[in-house]
């Protein structure tokens, strides 16, 4: 129900401020919701699921990059600490994940995850970037969101591969479900989003 309930309260607030609604904005949503349902125990797929994230993310990022592609480079030279914590602790990931992945001799998920992990550190960078473009105008809750994305899929993949958690289901959905969250308020609220 949370990414139904997210668009919604998207659309709606897009139309009471006499918005165009950015239905981009929300097939990023969607395919989120796809990616929660394949994830589902009840479904249980574990590479779909993943794709359908990975589209989503790539969604975001057109979304948070569009008319401000001049600004990538100066942004990331601002936020060079940032840039290099977050980039540290994605390489960090990989070389918790990859042996126990190694170990499932699945070609499929030696190549997966990693393609995953690479566009989510992305559009962790593409949130960054619009947050310094609409920082006082609620883009730093974009940032906040992408941050809290990357720790729920961060949690979601130690867990899955590498040390089972007994508290990683509640630290894994109430992650996510925060980052979502932020995700639309913070671009709902950033601009006119024509």
């Amino acid at each position: 129900m949370l990414l139904p309930t997210l668009m919604l309260w998207f659309g709606f607030d897009q139309r009471a401020k006499g918005i165009k609604i950015n239905w981009v904005f929300i097939l990023a949503l969607f395919f989120s919701m796809l990616g929660d349902v394949f994830l589902m125990p009840l479904i249980d797929n574990f590479i779909l699921g993943l794709v359908f994230f990975l589209i989503s993310h790539l969604i975001y990022i057109s979304v948070f990059l569009k008319g401000n592609t001049q600004k990538i480079k100066p942004s990331l030279k601002q936020g060079l600490l940032f840039v290099f914590i977050i980039i540290s602790i994605y390489f960090g990931l990989l070389i918790i994940l990859m042996p126990p992945i190694m170990e499932l001799n699945s070609l499929v998920l030696l190549i997966a995850v990693p393609i995953y992990a690479t566009v989510l550190l992305a559009m962790v960078l593409s949130a960054f970037v619009y947050s310094k473009v609409y920082f006082y105008q609620f883009g730093k809750f974009v940032l906040l969101g992408g941050i809290f994305f990357f720790v729920s899929d961060s949690i979601l993949a130690i867990n899955k591969f590498t040390l089972e958690m007994s508290l990683a289901p509640v630290l894994v959905m109430g992650t996510y479900t925060f980052a979502q969250w932020l995700l639309v308020y913070g671009y709902m609220n950033s601009k006119k989003n024509d």
